[in-house]
């Protein structure tokens, strides 16, 4: 392949916004892998939660905003290959809290603005009223 290069990404967009990123599959799932375990390999990753380019691209996408941090270390034992560490930044964890609480706002029902939940609760809804042909 000598004088081909790789543009596979090349033609990728940049998400515009974290919304972007967490639309990918096994994207909120790598979050709370890493705010269980704290800092993991990739290979970790790789084994339990996805692997493959969207695996590549979500970390690239993370880093970039700021969600994650990635550290190389140098092995114990040759001829081990350096490891890819991975874990959340302080905003990946403020972040992956902020999805936790939408998502108990949805599934308990809670609004979080009051002034709005009773507009909508107390609303009756419009009658409507048919007029024969």
């Amino acid at each position: 392949m000598s004088g081909i290069e790789d543009r596979r990404n090349d033609n990728r967009e940049e998400p515009e916004s974290v919304l972007d990123v967490i639309q990918r599959k096994h994207s909120i799932s790598l979050l709370k892998y890493l705010d269980e375990r704290g800092e993991v390999m990739v290979s970790d990753v790789q084994r339990d939660i996805t692997r493959g380019r969207n695996l590549d691209e979500m970390l690239d996408d993370y880093e970039r905003l700021g969600i994650i941090r990635r550290r190389y270390a140098k092995p114990q034992r040759k001829p081990q290959r350096i490891a890819t560490l991975l874990s959340l930044t302080e905003v990946g964890s403020s972040f992956l809290r902020l999805l936790r609480t939408a998502d108990r706002c949805v599934c308990e029902q809670i609004c979080l603005d009051t002034d709005f939940d009773e507009y909508v609760n107390e609303r009756a809804a419009p009658k409507v009223e048919y007029e024969d042909e």
